[in-house]
């Protein structure tokens, strides 16, 4: 069957097992991304932007709370299962598959995705001509063993694996630094600067698992100096080694200045004008970012591995938001979590999604399991803004008043 006509099929079916809900879930760019999964063509950037999004899981949950259910209809009726005829329930079957497979997809190339942990059955039914029906190639003794790479390396030599296609980078052939630039430029490029640019440059080219100091700023603060770190990375990111000694150099002298001269009004300044013409950001860049512009950290909700929350009112940075919270959600590419009530209308052009109020009797949650522990944001209407480039973060601090 096409999985056009598979799409519409689940549309039917979930409406009539959940006429209420099932709108929010198909309005969704889910189905997409599950087109791709079908079709063999994802990339590893489509990969690493859904990285901690936890629809797909609530997604899986259902279909396979769907599936339980009319399981127990097929037991107490003796072979009928109710509601739905044999078609449909085979059709929740491999979108159940299909989900699976593309949430193996993604913690294979996360190995910090804990929300979803791969089985042997994951890597079976990758493997398998039929989807709904997976392999015993690998068995749970030989499955247990093995790293994200002897995985990777498994499914490569099997007939039916759809491999990750490589994303074509925008970083190829592209200086981690313009060296043409003029003095007067040169004082808004410090290690900051060079930090996220290298730190992009390791996300494009699948590479940053290579090198943990670009994962955390501080990290890299500490190594950059280090002439092995400087020759492993113009190895490992393909760049020109004297040009980068020069960068380092010239972020040195810069930050130097900077510490004697600069006022918090010329750290912000110049941190715009990094944004107005910086591509992709990551999380880490989305919160040092708020650091700068005075947005406190929230003095009841505590940070986690997933969750910054933030302070919203007088006083706190961020004026003008009635809930006085907001979170950001430490995706790759940072989630912004926020009331829809404070948002609604304000953000055009941002990537959004929203979600319905709900009750604590909600069943799949939906959102974020981390946002439980926010009140303000755990059960009433909220947004979800993606906060893909330099330019959506200026959007957002315009927003909250402080730009």
């Amino acid at each position: 069957m096409l999985y056009t006509k598979r799409k519409n099929l689940l549309e039917q079916t979930l409406k009539q097992v959940y006429p209420a809900f099932v709108m929010d879930i198909c309005a969704d760019g889910m189905f997409t991304l599950l087109a791709l999964c079908e079709s063999g063509k994802l990339e590893t950037a489509v990969l690493e932007g859904h990285q901690g999004d936890p629809e797909l899981i609530a997604f899986l949950s259902l279909l396979n709370a769907t599936i339980s259910h009319m399981d127990h209809w097929c037991y107490l009726l003796g072979g009928d299962r109710g509601l739905l005829d044999e078609e449909q329930y085979n059709n929740l079957r491999y979108f159940s598959a299909l989900t699976a497979n593309l949430l193996t997809y993604i913690a294979l190339y996360d190995e910090d995705y804990i929300e979803y942990a791969i089985s042997a059955e994951d890597l079976n039914r990758l493997v398998a001509k039929d989807i709904t029906k997976p392999t015993k190639l690998l068995r749970g003794k030989e499955f247990h063993k093995m790293s994200h790479d002897d995985m990777r390396a498994w499914l490569s030599q099997r007939r039916y694996y759809k491999p990750v296609h490589e994303s074509s980078s925008p970083w190829k052939d592209t200086p981690v630094f313009d060296f043409s630039v003029s003095v007067s430029g040169r004082r808004h490029f410090g290690k900051q600067q060079l930090y996220t640019q290298l730190r992009e440059r390791a996300v494009h080219q699948g590479k940053l698992a290579d090198f943990v100091p670009l994962t955390i700023f501080d990290r890299f603060n500490e190594q950059i100096e280090d002439s092995a770190f400087i020759l492993a990375l113009s190895q490992g990111l393909d760049l020109d080694m004297e040009g980068l000694v020069k960068a380092v150099r010239i972020c040195i002298q810069v930050d130097s200045e900077s510490a004697t001269n600069s006022t918090p009004a010329d750290d912000m300044t110049s941190k715009l004008e990094v944004l107005k013409t910086a591509g992709k950001i990551t999380s880490d860049t989305v919160i040092d970012t708020l650091k700068l512009f005075g947005i406190h950290s929230h003095g009841q909700y505590r940070e986690t591995k997933y969750l910054k929350p933030y302070a919203a009112g007088p006083g706190e940075g961020a004026e003008n938001l009635r809930s006085g919270v907001f979170v950001i959600e430490k995706t790759k590419t940072a989630n912004f979590w926020v009331q829809a009530i404070d948002a609604r209308n304000k953000l055009d052009g941002l990537a959004m999604t929203e979600y319905p109020a709900i009750t604590p009797q909600t069943t799949p949650y939906g959102r974020n399991s981390n946002l439980q522990t926010i009140d303000e944001l755990a059960y009433t209407n909220v947004m979800k803004f993606k906060i893909k480039t330099g330019a959506d973060l200026i959007m957002v601090l315009k927003f909250l008043s402080v730009q």
